[in-house]
């Protein structure tokens, strides 16, 4: 994936994967936002409609106000969705033909000072990296399209997006199922504004819940990453003192789920898809899912009644995803198709409860009969001039080694062991991914990689 750097002077923001994110009033402006507003809106149709949400922090709203006006100046109509998840825009954009975009503003998760804008297509996905060339184009240029004041957008409010959600949502799930095996969970909703929709599903499911920070607090959710550690070991305390069923950690984005066992413990990103997989395979019919590359593929064998692809999973259109009917990450993000093509946390975690609902185990008691293997994640600075030596000089080092360069570089060691190693977008890091049979055979990996990578830079 190719980064779009959108710069004006000495202030940039980062275009990837449809999304933006820069400093809130610092690289991100009103200024900014209105500018990147009439860019997007130059390249839609005249007259068209797009869906614009937020969530409920008040720099969301502010740089939300700016970028309206920069839509309807390029004679776009605005359905101004206000306080609206991510999950329920894009699960509304592929079902209403005549909307042919959404964007959403939110809190950065990553980077407390930041807002993330994120752009969708007619499908309910992120735009493509033409789409953000195109935008990229008319931005620098400042070839804006401005319409004849007759033709100016107007702005409309839904409010009925959330009805249509829940319906589908609750379709699309066993919901005897799920009341018949009466479970018991505990959930923390990190100040999201999935506080406004969750419990309401959660009480037609008739599922006993303990629900946590499911409130709205500016200053909360600003500091949610730092808060994290706290808010695991909350729900972790409370699972194992109540003797409840299991929990979840709903992240404000919508997008990230992490699962708490019945014993406390938080299941590492990796082990919790591994859960889903075999869950998938004791279903009836044989299912077809597709896993980034990096993703583990240590027991693909227990597997039988799953079809696995392992490719790139960005800048795919639902055609391509609907052939999918699980499409998942190694960062606790999930799709199932037959719901939506988005990433969507509150789904995930009931259908999850749905599938549990079929077996006579803890999830804790699955978890256990995964046979042990070493998988881990992390970056190695390196500058952004030196990424494209690196993945050549790590094709021309793995010539005599199996290897691919679909999504980055993976090469193996031998038939479990291996590292996948991705240029990071968005910052002057290598990402890298092992696989091994122990932690040893991991170490001895990394530390390989590591130092190749720092003497390739030196030269």
């Amino acid at each position: 994936m190719e980064t779009v750097i959108i710069a004006k002077k000495n202030d940039f923001l980062s275009f990837e994967n449809g999304i933006i994110i820069g400093r809130t009033n610092v690289e991100l402006t009103c200024e900014m936002a209105t500018k990147l507003a009439e860019s997007f809106g130059s390249v839609l149709p005249v007259g068209s409609t797009v869906y614009v949400s937020r969530d409920y922090h008040k720099s969301s709203r502010m740089l939300k106000r700016a970028f309206l006006g920069g839509l309807l100046s390029t004679g776009i109509n605005v359905f101004d969705l206000k306080l609206t998840s991510p999950a329920v825009m894009c699960f509304n954009l592929a079902r209403n033909y005549h909307i042919v975009a959404g964007v959403h503003f939110e809190q950065s998760f990553e980077s407390h000072s930041c807002t993330q804008i994120s752009f969708f297509t007619n499908e309910g996905l992120t735009i493509d990296i033409s789409k953000e060339k195109a935008i990229e184009r008319i931005f620098f240029r400042e070839n804006f399209l401005r319409v004849n004041y007759t033709d100016i957008g107007e702005i409309h409010e839904n409010g009925y997006l959330d009805n249509s959600y829940v319906k589908k949502f609750l379709e699309r799930l066993n919901v005897l199922a799920i009341k018949h095996k009466k479970f018991h969970i505990a959930i923390d909703l990190l100040y999201g504004s999935a506080a406004s929709i969750f419990p309401a599903i959660l009480n037609e499911l008739d599922v006993d819940s303990v629900i946590l920070n499911a409130y709205f607090n500016d200053k909360k959710l600003t500091n949610v990453s730092n808060q994290l550690l706290k808010s695991k070991r909350e729900l972790s305390e409370i699972i194992v003192g109540m003797k409840l069923d299991l929990g979840f950690l709903i992240y404000p984005d919508f997008k990230t789920l992490d699962i708490v066992c019945n014993n406390g413990i938080i299941l590492e990103r990796h082990i919790a898809l591994l859960i889903f997989l075999e869950l998938l395979a004791h279903e009836k019919d044989k299912k077809r899912v597709l896993l980034p590359v990096w993703a583990p593929d240590f027991i693909d064998n227990r597997f039988q009644n799953l079809r696995i692809d392992r490719s790139k999973i960005t800048n795919l259109k639902s055609a391509d995803l609907e052939r999918y009917d699980f499409i998942a990450t190694t960062s606790g993000n999930y799709v199932f198709s037959e719901f939506g093509f988005h990433f969507d946390s509150l789904f995930a975690s009931m259908k999850l409860i749905e599938m549990l609902s079929r077996e006579s185990k803890f999830i804790s008691e699955i978890a256990m009969i995964f046979e042990p293997f070493y998988y881990f994640e992390t970056k190695i600075a390196c500058e952004n001039r030196l990424k494209g030596k690196m993945m050549r000089k790590l094709l021309e080092d793995s010539l005599d080694k199996r290897n691919s360069n679909g999504d980055g570089i993976k090469i193996w060691m031998n038939e479990k062991n291996w590292i996948v190693i991705i240029p990071d977008q968005n910052s002057d890091t290598l990402r890298l991914y092992i696989q091994a049979s122990t932690e040893k055979d991991g170490q001895k990996i990394l530390k390989e990689y590591r130092k190749k990578i720092r003497h390739w830079a030196d030269e």
